[in-house]
């Protein structure tokens, strides 16, 4: 069977699709009015964020991260992450909407982070068990059963929306493409693929993250 090739997608200027961030005046320059954010702004935020609340609402975060992607329990849980109309993990943004699954990304990466873990090799039977996601979350559980070492380096090497993020999935994109069911279609946000990369490492390290 030939293996599909996988596509990286441009690195845009633009922020990704559903999400949007202002940030607070004078946070980005000298504006005394809230200005729009730049993409490698918005990346920074939610990284930070996830970094914040991963520590400030643990428990919280936990909950969310075993609800499957979209489902009405992702819905609540989310809720209860932002349950004031106040959130010190908002740091410079007035305003900020994005995807859950952003969210979940940098969450999972952080309470990886924190737990010190190295990287486990989950089998099928356990990855299985794994809440339910879009292809891109079974494209990245595949891909951890198969290269964990490589995953984690992803992780600890480079930063949420960079270059160097791009470059090493550009590397990674051999191993990745036998991941890819038979039949799709699709072009790989380098990002996207790191946010559900993180998630499937947490979901890997198990038990390990919920006792640190």
């Amino acid at each position: 069977m030939k293996r599909p090739i996988v596509l990286l997608a441009v690195m845009a200027s633009l922020l990704p699709s559903g999400a949007s961030a202002q940030l607070a005046p004078g946070a980005s320059g000298t504006s005394s009015e809230p200005v729009d954010a730049t993409m490698d702004e918005y990346w920074s935020g939610i990284s930070e964020m996830g970094r914040c609340m991963a520590t400030s609402k643990r428990d919280k975060a936990l909950i969310f991260l075993q609800t499957d992607v979209g489902s009405a329990d992702e819905g609540k849980a989310f809720k209860q992450l932002f349950n004031k109309q106040s959130n010190a993990c908002m740091r410079n943004f007035v305003r900020m909407s994005f995807p859950r699954s952003h969210l979940r990304g940098t969450l999972a990466e952080a309470l990886y982070e924190k737990a010190g873990t190295n990287p486990g090799v989950p089998g099928p039977a356990a990855s299985a068990a794994w809440p339910k996601g879009p292809p891109i979350n079974a494209i990245a559980r595949c891909y951890v059963e198969g290269h964990p070492v490589e995953a984690q380096r992803l992780l600890r090497e480079t930063r949420l929306g960079t270059k160097g993020e791009r470059a090493t999935i550009e590397k990674m994109a051999p191993q990745i493409a036998p991941c890819f069911p038979e039949g799709l279609k699709a072009t790989l946000n380098p990002s996207y693929f790191r946010l559900a990369i993180a998630e499937a490492m947490y979901h890997a390290a198990g038990a390990t993250i919920e006792r640190n």
